[in-house]
């Protein structure tokens, strides 16, 4: 069972104030950090790239919905497409990584 603490109860004020400052520093980091920006960057494009995958992967089965009856059929259901998704990228990664190697011996 899950305690909830009310919106005036000093504790959770406290983590609330504890959060902001933890995204605060980061913030000032970032601004700070080219590197930092340009790795989040990165991050933010892998992400947005493996969105179309995961849709792609849903309509070979004909369906863009969440497939399943129950909770657990459908949390099922995601880890499988996630599962089928990172291996669709591993494949992608050796094919790739074979290519460069080759590439490199070559020159």
């Amino acid at each position: 069972m899950t305690a909830t603490l009310s919106g005036h109860h000093r504790t959770r004020k406290a983590l609330f104030e504890y959060d902001k400052l933890i995204r605060t520093i980061y913030t000032l980091r970032y601004l700070r950090d080219p590197q930092l920006q340009r790795d989040v960057h990165r991050s933010e494009n892998r992400i947005e790239s493996y969105h179309p995958l995961r849709a792609t992967i849903a309509q070979v089965n004909g369906k863009k919905e969440l497939t399943g009856r129950t909770d657990l059929e459908v949390d099922i259901s995601n880890h499988c497409g996630r599962l089928i998704a990172n291996v669709v990228i591993a494949y992608n990664s050796m094919l790739l990584s074979g290519l460069l190697s080759r590439s490199l011996t070559a020159s």
